[in-house]
């Protein structure tokens, strides 16, 4: 493994902080090995080329200085705000938990030795096959917001995402040949996308994602930040300036807001109303990254039954494989919703819960395994990310189906990969699909498969 030598350094440290007991030494201890990792993997492409790892890692930067927050609020006697359910005793232990869940996790992805096997691949050539494409991906969105077909389990999961897919693929492309016509059709796409999140999506990622995708591949293509001082990126940044300033509002009255062009007269007023009546559960958008209160309430499960919960957080993961059409009355996997009833945070709606509490992937792994599981399973978890990573064959530009899955990555790891380990099982389910798809391809003189070595 190439940079080892960060690994054995903050390994080290890791095993003197338990002696320490001071969590927001764990903390600065995470982000400086995550701002290390991040600086060394950019200066390794010249900062001309960047990989899902490396925005799982910002993201999981700012999500430890939220939880340097929460640390501090509690060293200087302060609310915790909407974390009102976070146990500060277990603060310590639950830090531990993160960050060598972080650590082994790139262990794992830096790891995997190289290997040869021929990627996922088809190329676009003809200008005609990029509008086709783009009236497939213009098609979904509509669909899905005005006529939802509902699809089965990693099946929906994939086709409701391919505008995301395309959007990025076409961002990348574009400014990589300087085709406007391609980057106008991703920035159409993505305008048409965050509109519609806005006017109907329930959740508050629903209105960003697509911007988000769009940056990271203009960025990939040009290699050149002067690229976003362009007036097509002003909307881009006013929209996050007003996503800052809804972003609690609407995250506590989502449930009762209407949809369509009556949301934005409802967000206008009662965004301006929040920001004087604001509320000590409030959060920010960077509190709300903070994990430190679901990791304290994962050990405190552990340690009143003093048992780890294999069965009930696994069994779930295992029948995931199963088909639902093999088993119609499969039960629903809910680990979140599992997770929130049993720290007492799900609240009951009419037919289910309502929640946005998750345990993370090492949270998951602590709870079902303990310490054998934060190691074993990060690790594995790193192996196969990059596994897929490789397979998409992501510097080949043209390749449609390995930019899109390349995408799909990046998209994951904008959400910091998931909320558990189910996302494991998307992600294979998803993989597979491509690779069918991959199968059913015509394959031409363009759009041969050629063997790589990984990189």
């Amino acid at each position: 493994m190439k940079g080892s030598a960060p690994f054995y350094l903050f390994g080290t440290i890791g095993l003197l902080l338990p002696f320490l007991e001071q969590d927001y030494l764990v903390a600065i201890t995470t982000i400086c090995f995550l701002s290390h990792y991040l600086y060394l993997s950019s200066h390794r492409f010249k900062f001309s080329y960047i990989h899902p790892f490396q925005i799982y890692s910002a993201v999981a930067i700012i999500a430890t200085f939220s939880n340097l927050q929460q640390e501090w609020k509690v060293i200087n006697g302060l609310s915790l705000g909407g974390y009102v359910y976070a146990i500060p005793k277990y603060f310590f232990t639950a830090s531990l938990v993160w960050f060598w869940g972080n650590f082994f996790f790139f262990w794992g992805f830096e790891s995997l030795p190289k290997i040869k096997f021929n990627p996922i691949f088809y190329n676009l050539k003809r200008k005609r096959q990029f509008t086709f494409v783009f009236l497939i991906a213009f098609s979904i969105i509509f669909s899905s917001r005005f006529y939802y077909i509902p699809l089965p389990g990693a099946i929906g999961s994939f086709f409701y995402l391919i505008p995301i897919f395309v959007i990025f693929f076409f961002a990348r492309i574009g400014y990589l040949f300087n085709n406007n016509q391609i980057i106008n059709y991703g920035y159409f796409l993505m305008i048409f996308h965050t509109v519609l999140g806005v006017l109907y999506g329930f959740l508050r990622f629903e209105f960003i994602i697509s911007g988000l995708v769009f940056v990271i591949g203009a960025y990939l293509g040009s290699q050149k930040l002067r690229i976003f001082l362009s007036f097509r990126y002003l909307p881009l940044f006013i929209f996050g300036i007003l996503f800052i300033l809804i972003f609690d509002y609407f995250g506590n009255n989502r449930g009762q807001m209407s949809y369509g062009l009556d949301r934005i007269s409802e967000l206008r007023t009662g965004a301006f109303e929040e920001e004087t009546t604001l509320s000590e559960n409030s959060f920010t958008p960077i509190d709300r990254m903070s994990v430190i209160a679901q990791l304290s309430n994962v050990v405190d499960l552990t340690a009143r039954k003093e048992k780890n919960y294999t069965e009930e957080t696994m069994l779930p993961i295992m029948t995931a494989f199963i088909p639902r059409f093999l088993w119609p009355e499969k039960p629903k996997i809910a680990l979140g919703v599992w997770f929130a009833v049993e720290i007492g945070q799900a609240i009951r709606t009419e037919n289910w819960y309502n929640t946005s509490i998750n345990m993370t992937i090492p949270g998951h792994l602590f709870l079902a395994f303990g310490w054998t599981g934060v190691i074993i399973g990060s690790i594995l978890s790193g192996f196969i990310l990059k596994f897929i990573w490789l397979s998409a064959d992501f510097k080949n530009p043209n390749n449609l189906l390995g930019g899109m899955l390349g995408g799909y990555l990046f998209y994951i790891a904008i959400q910091g990969f998931g909320a558990d380990l189910q996302f494991l099982v998307t992600l294979i389910a998803i993989f597979l699909l491509f690779l069918l798809a991959d199968f059913l391809t015509p394959k031409n003189e363009n759009t041969l498969h050629r063997p790589i070595v990984a990189r």
